[in-house]
């Protein structure tokens, strides 16, 4: 069926993106919500030398020498946020990958 109800029309929201399978209107669907950031790792002093204001006119004058493929790279590696929807079948096999803390293939 993949993507599709059993008519043939497409079924926007109702297909699991892990696997494809179109999941019936009577079918629980799962939202995934996955964030990944960056673990602040040093205090930040709000005045004086090396304070935010510092940091901060440094950042952007680094950013003025990137092209806007590497600035989206360096954002992502502070922080990602993706959503997915789930048939209960990709769901059970998420949860137990998880209870295993397997989180790659």
């Amino acid at each position: 069926m993949n993507g599709k109800d059993p008519s043939g029309e497409t079924a926007p929201g109702r297909t699991c993106e892990q696997c494809g399978q179109w999941v019936p209107e009577d079918e629980v669907l799962y939202e995934l919500r996955v964030v990944i950031r960056a673990e602040p790792h040093a205090k930040v002093e709000e005045t004086g030398p090396g304070g935010l204001q510092e940091e901060w006119e440094a950042l952007v004058d680094k950013m003025k020498d990137m092209s806007d493929e590497e600035v989206s790279e360096a954002a992502d590696q502070v922080y990602e946020e993706y959503g997915f929807v789930l048939c209960a079948v990709c769901r059970k096999e998420l949860h137990h990958r998880l209870k295993r803390r397997i989180l790659l293939p």
